[in-house]
């Protein structure tokens, strides 16, 4: 079992959750974030001057199967990139040793929705 976390574009969260139903991904996670890092904040102006702001992002969490990590990479990589930005997000994957639901004790992959 495998935890993909992505982080994107507020405005790419309707293609996102397109594209992550019709690979048939169900139950992920929407949170929001701030990204901070030097050279890729916001420049804002307030009353003429310019000042440096972190970017709003949403932080999206999902568990897959190992056998699905690369089918819903491709998606959340076409369905959250912009011609725009040099900063799209970030996808990061780990490994999950186990996932228990906590109504009925269920684990592992019967854990997933």
């Amino acid at each position: 079992m495998v935890k993909i976390e992505a982080f994107i574009h507020s405005f790419k969260l309707d293609a996102v959750k397109a594209a992550l139903d019709e690979i048939g991904v169900r139950g992920p996670v929407y949170s929001h974030a701030l990204y901070h890092a030097a050279g890729d904040t916001a420049k804002l102006h307030y009353r003429g001057a310019e000042y440096s702001a972190d970017v709003p992002v949403l932080r999206l969490e999902v568990l897959v199967s190992s056998l699905q990590v690369d089918e819903v990479i491709e998606a959340l990589h076409l369905a959250a990139r912009t011609s725009e930005s040099a900063n799209d997000g970030l996808i990061l994957v780990y490994e999950v040793a186990n996932a228990i639901q906590i109504n009925n004790g269920e684990q592992a992959d019967f854990a997933l929705y």
